[in-house]
């Protein structure tokens, strides 16, 4: 028999939050770091289109990763403002069409969203 445990996240540490100017922006930076084992793509919650970047496994230290399995969990976050969910968003300068996920049903990163949007100020804007 199988064993499933399930262990939700209790916390986002954010080591370094971005805030774009825009969407075109935030998703070239997508396609620019992006690869062929994680093509780009962003997500949508509450009129923030953003993207989510978790520490490497090279760097992933038994700390880190017992706060990971404790349910801590470190986090990049990269946004910028899009009060209407689009399906895609292109970057000008690539001619690249990103695809954005409505992300709206996940409680905890929705969270994380509001929290991004109570903030004053908004970190460095790029």
């Amino acid at each position: 028999m199988v064993q499933i445990t399930s262990r939700p996240i209790k916390e986002f540490i954010v080591y370094r939050h971005i805030k774009f100017r825009n969407a075109g922006e935030l998703a070239r930076r997508a396609v620019i770091e992006g690869s062929p084992m994680q093509p780009a793509h962003l997500k949508w919650i509450s009129g923030i289109l953003y993207r989510t970047i978790y520490p490497a496994a090279s760097v992933m230290s038994e700390t880190l990763a017992k706060e990971f399995a404790d349910g801590r969990i470190w986090v990049e976050v990269e946004y910028a403002d899009m009060p209407q969910f689009k399906s895609t968003v292109n970057t000008s300068e690539e001619n690249v069409m990103v695809p954005v996920v409505d992300n709206s049903m996940d409680k905890e990163e929705r969270e994380l969203i509001e929290w991004l949007k109570k903030l004053t100020p908004a970190g460095p804007v790029l």
